[in-house]
């Protein structure tokens, strides 16, 4: 008797820990997914890119932007923004609610990564503007999906090679919706279309 009330004690003490892990993992997992609407973010993709810039001293026409990405950081939205020069590369979170510099940073390049740099974003630049749609037409083809979606909208377009194919990788948050998208460089064909609706 004595024996069959231990294994029953423990049996629920085993339960309820397998009860009270679940939910603490669940709840974990419910804060670390990003999510936000476009309520949530005051500043564009272009005014924080602004910002950095004018902090760095950097004139957009010597930048070379290589990410914009809207994240979460301890509970805010956050722009990370990288971009080069040809002697330097830039890091910057940006408060994407105030306009507020969270974090910035910005390192020497050594030969080899102002070779790296310099060479690959230079031809990518070079072309887009001979061969490339441009990042304004990639801009309105994504739009154009989304009846009332705005410029602002958009938290992320930027170069990219997939596949072999320049693209343009962007992604559009608007009512509650995330899209992700690629769009070829040259032709304008939209490759890959993403939703999520949270």
């Amino acid at each position: 008797m004595k024996k069959n009330f231990l294994s029953t004690g423990l049996l629920a003490i085993l339960i309820l820990g397998v009860i009270i892990y679940t939910n603490i993992y669940a709840d974990s997992y419910k804060e670390n997914k990003v999510r936000f609407s476009n309520a949530d973010i005051k500043i564009s993709v272009e005014k924080a890119k602004k910002i950095a810039l004018s902090h760095s001293k950097v004139a957009e026409k010597d930048a070379r932007i290589s990410k914009i990405k809207l994240d979460r950081e301890n509970k805010k939205l956050v722009y990370e923004i990288q971009f080069y020069t040809d002697k330097k590369k830039y890091d910057y979170d940006v408060d994407a609610n105030t306009g507020e510099i969270l974090s910035y940073s910005h390192k020497n390049l050594r030969n080899t990564d102002k070779l790296y740099s310099s060479k690959k974003m230079s031809s990518h630049l070079e072309m887009s503007e001979k061969n490339y749609i441009g990042e304004e037409k990639a801009k309105e083809i994504a739009l154009s999906k989304i009846p009332g979606a705005k410029k602002s909208h958009i938290v992320k377009l930027h170069l990219d090679r997939e596949k072999g194919k320049i693209v343009y990788e962007g992604k559009i948050i608007y009512n509650y919706t995330e899209y992700e998208f690629d769009i070829d460089a040259v032709t304008g064909e939209i490759l890959t279309w993403e939703v999520d609706r949270d």
